[in-house]
């Protein structure tokens, strides 16, 4: 089910929300649908992940760099 909030960075147009759904048991049937129809699928897949297809602050090439090689640093520090 994921993340609640989700919804207010990533496109809800480019996944499967099963929170949406009544019942488990509809969204079950909308991904059983989607595996089954290839222009919904290929609609979903297609779709922009990020709202207004606007990348977020967090998610930005520079910050995502940043973080892994703070990692990676600290990992070699403790050799």
């Amino acid at each position: 089910l994921g993340d609640p909030l989700a919804k207010l960075t990533f496109n809800t147009g480019a996944y499967i929300d099963l929170s949406s759904f009544s019942t488990m048991r509809e969204g079950l049937e909308f991904v059983r649908e989607v595996d089954n129809d290839d222009a919904l699928y290929l609609k979903l897949l297609s779709a922009h992940v990020y709202r207004e297809n606007k990348v977020p602050e967090f998610a930005q090439e520079q910050r995502v760099a940043a973080f892994f090689d703070r990692i990676f640093e600290a990992a070699l520090a403790r050799r």
